[in-house]
């Protein structure tokens, strides 16, 4: 495929901290098809080395046999909902073989614990660690890794504690929860509502709402998902970018409203990577040094930020 290497031709000297780095939100969630609220993938983690994602984003619930409490793994999560894949089999194989076969390529992985009711402590996560195919803070700080370095590894981003190269050392916008746009709409109780032009010289006309000796009311209807309000998250991001430290600029968001404007409007899971994977792409240059964590990413987005390396 087109971009199964596309790291090759890019200079060992380059800073991991200046890449433009595609991306997948709750990278494994492929798994669930079309679950509300869930889905923000629909291909593999296979395929999406291949369509050239290099930084995935996996949450953790640690599991242990309800009979003696043995460890038996990491299940993948979103939220509360099982994934039906593991840790070690269902991520990291399918990784560590892609960069067996292309080692000029390297790989961010995010680790959060999510929902996880046993507790995912410091020896879990140096367990993790324990495996030998991550780069951490003991080899490196993160600002001076050159890709050179890193070629054929794997970066682990911990989100769980301060082991390694910590979450919130990072620069990172991810505000997710899309507002809801409201209306306000006239109420007046057994009064039919009607209306008279007004019309202003040099200003103009208007429909204005007239009800003769009665009290005007209004009341607030939701009307849509305001999208436009990620969008500026993204694009305000861009211009407070860190040369210091990785910079995350997530571009997925779901509906934040409430349980009744959830049910009205949707996820909008979907509806909002369109717009916003297709605002990142009309963006003329891309600055330098940016992590881009997306749903349902498509060729187009994929090309405009690798061949941003190349500007």
């Amino acid at each position: 495929m087109r971009y199964t290497n596309w790291m090759k031709n890019i200079s060992n000297d380059k800073l991991l901290i200046n890449l433009n780095i595609p991306g997948t939100h709750d990278s494994a969630t492929y798994t669930t098809i079309n679950l509300p609220y869930v889905t923000t993938q629909s291909k593999s983690i296979t395929a999406q080395l291949h369509e050239g994602i290099r930084f995935f984003d996996f949450r953790l619930n640690k599991v242990t046999k309800t009979t003696d409490d043995t460890f038996t793994g990491y299940a993948l999560m979103h939220g509360i909902i099982p994934l039906g894949l593991d840790l070690y089999t269902g991520a990291l194989e399918p990784i560590l073989e892609f960069l067996n076969e292309n080692p000029d390529e390297m790989i961010f992985v995010s680790i959060k614990s999510e929902n996880s009711l046993i507790d995912i402590n410091d020896k879990d996560v140096l367990q993790i660690l324990g495996l030998g195919i991550w780069i951490n803070n003991q080899n490196s700080a993160l600002n001076t890794l050159t890709l050179g370095e890193c070629r054929s590894k794997i970066i682990f981003l911990n989100r769980i504690n301060d082991i390694g190269f910590s979450w919130k050392d990072f620069n990172i916008q991810d505000e997710y929860e899309l507002p809801v746009n409201y209306y306000e709409q006239v109420i007046t109780p057994e009064i039919q509502e009607r209306t008279q032009r007004v019309c202003i010289p040099f200003v103009g006309c208007e429909e204005v709402v007239l009800i003769p000796y009665a009290a005007e009311t209004t009341q607030r209807l939701p009307h849509s998902l305001n999208y436009e309000w990620k969008t500026n998250k993204i694009d305000d991001f861009r211009n407070r970018l860190n040369k210091d430290t990785l910079n995350i600029n997530f571009l997925s968001a779901v509906n934040g409203g409430t349980t009744i404007e959830k049910v009205s409007f949707g996820s909008g899971i979907k509806e909002n990577s369109k717009i916003q994977n297709n605002f990142l792409e009309k963006i003329v240059n891309l600055n330098q040094g940016c992590i881009f964590p997306m749903d349902f990413p498509d060729e187009e987005i994929i090309s405009k930020i690798i061949d941003s390396n190349n500007s």
